[in-house]
């Protein structure tokens, strides 16, 4: 009787491995052909005959997948020439080197006999199947997406590694460089890998790359994906579009609103019009500070606390003197135009909405607006105790002054000096405000932050 065993090339898109085992009389024959995978699927076997034959029982093929023997069962072809095996991958069938094929096919009870009866030759010589790998495990981010209650905190599972196994992860960004990498023993299906901290990486697609190693060598990396757009650093805004996102930062998750101003990325940080408390516990919840913006909704003051701001501000390996401050304020009662100064801050180190306090020196940076035109000062002190800057003696709308005044009910803004009105009586609805007829008008204002 001859024998042939025929390894064919593999269906790699549906991840099949076949193998073809002829059987002839008179001659015995072996060709092998290059094959490789990382096989995750069932493994089909063909037997092709010179002839047809009969089938009876469950015979099967012997396999060795990473040191266990395994059996490929005869799974039909009766009546023909061509008969079918198959062996299903395991939960936790790991081979690196390849599995290898064991001669002589195991009848396990059954038979394979030609059409008058006579037995088929049950020995091969086995093809080298070196290349044909087994890696059934798979990897997936648990936190997906992720957000700012869970960017501290994120995890993966890898299923169906070998129990005993090594894992071994790297975390990257196509955001820039860096990663965060770990390793560990598989000990349950599927294993769960928590508590990592994503906030030193880059804003990006976040790959996690994860090799298992068990006896038979290191398989090939698993990978999974997940857009890690969750701000922890001020310097992660400098490429993001205008936009709200998640934020995490003093232990607290919140959504934040950058916006873009002609390629300039800012964090808005606060917002309203009169009634500010400008103290450390900032104003209102967190939610609140990106609603409304730019309506009347948005007059009653939200701010957040200094600690998150300087969470945000520190993680960056900064302090404020590297932090430019953008107060953009109502120049109108309607709300339709704006003014922006900036303040640089040029020796106070840690961010405080008391802008009253003495060393809180700026350079401020009044830019042209319906109400006036530019003005810079390099030497400016927020506190003001009659003019921001002290080297401006006007009182005008280069002003800025936010400590509370008898004439406006003690009631604190980023107000202007006197030569700038608004709409007077209290008005609810107005983005220039007044208590009476004090003029000094206290404008709806948005304040943002960025790292120069």
């Amino acid at each position: 009787m001859i024998s042939i065993f025929n390894f064919h090339n593999i269906n790699k898109s549906a991840l099949l491995v076949r193998c073809n085992i002829v059987f002839w009389f008179l001659l015995t024959l072996v060709l092998i052909l290059p094959l490789s995978v990382a096989h995750a699927g069932p493994i089909p076997l063909t037997i092709n005959l010179s002839e047809p034959v009969n089938v009876t029982g469950s015979p099967r093929i012997q396999l060795n997948v990473g040191g266990v023997t395994v059996y490929a069962d005869y799974t039909g072809g009766t009546g023909t020439s061509a008969l079918t095996f198959s062996y299903p991958v395991q939960a936790g069938d790991f081979d690196r080197d390849g599995i290898t094929i064991v001669s002589p096919i195991d009848l396990n009870g059954g038979t394979i006999r030609d059409l008058n009866g006579n037995n088929a030759v049950l020995t091969f010589i086995p093809p080298n199947t070196s290349a044909v790998l087994v890696q059934s495990y798979t990897v997936n981010w648990s936190t997906d997406p992720l957000d700012g209650t869970n960017i501290h905190a994120a995890a993966f599972t890898i299923a169906d590694a070998p129990n005993g196994a090594t894992y071994n992860y790297s975390i990257t960004s196509d955001g820039g460089a860096g990663s965060v990498t770990g390793s560990g023993t598989i000990s349950s299906n599927p294993q769960n890998v928590t508590a990592i901290d994503l906030r030193p990486l880059p804003l990006g697609t976040l790959t996690l790359s994860v090799t298992i190693t068990a006896p038979s060598g290191t398989g090939l990396a698993k990978t999974d994906t997940v857009i890690d757009n969750v701000i922890t650093r001020l310097t992660q805004i400098a490429s993001l579009s205008t936009g709200n996102y998640p934020v995490r930062a003093n232990s607290e998750a919140f959504t934040g609103y950058v916006t873009n101003i002609s390629g300039t990325r800012w964090l808005l940080v606060g917002r309203g019009r009169n009634n500010w408390d400008f103290d450390a516990d900032g104003q209102g919840v967190n939610a609140d500070v990106i609603t409304g913006l730019g309506t009347s909704t948005a007059f009653a003051p939200r701010a957040y606390k200094n600690a998150i701001i300087n969470d945000l501000i520190s993680s960056s390996s900064i302090n404020l003197t590297g932090v430019e401050i953008r107060i953009n304020r109502a120049a109108n009662v309607t709300g339709t135009s704006f003014q922006e100064v900036f303040w640089r801050p040029i020796s106070q180190t840690t961010w405080t909405w008391d802008f009253s306090t003495a060393d809180y020196d700026v350079e401020h940076d009044v830019r042209a607006s319906i109400l006036g035109a530019a003005f810079l000062d390099t030497t400016g002190k927020t506190r003001d105790s009659m003019n921001t800057p002290v080297s401006s003696a006007a009182n005008n709308h280069e002003r800025i002054f936010a400590w509370g005044w008898a004439s406006q009910g003690n009631q604190k803004g980023f107000c202007y000096g006197s030569t700038v009105g608004g709409t007077d009586g209290n008005s609810p609805t107005t983005f220039m405000w007044e208590l009476s007829t004090e003029n000094h008008a206290c404008p709806y204002t948005e304040v943002f932050i960025r790292a120069e």
